[in-house]
């Protein structure tokens, strides 16, 4: 029996860690995003028409 609760207090070590990695995750995306967000309005500042600097501005 001892065996088993060690085994399910590693695993829950392990459910725990994977819970923060996948916030420190969703923290990254949402930041990913955010950067992405504001290069396109960047560029749609410079070239604001659909064909992105493909024409004259």
């Amino acid at each position: 029996m001892d065996n088993l609760a060690a085994e399910i207090q590693t695993l829950d070590a392990r459910v725990s860690q994977l819970q923060r990695d996948v916030e420190a995750l969703r923290v990254e995306t949402a930041a990913a995003k955010d950067s992405g967000a504001q290069a396109n309005q960047r560029l749609d500042n410079y070239c604001p028409y659909d064909y992105r600097c493909g024409g004259t501005h």
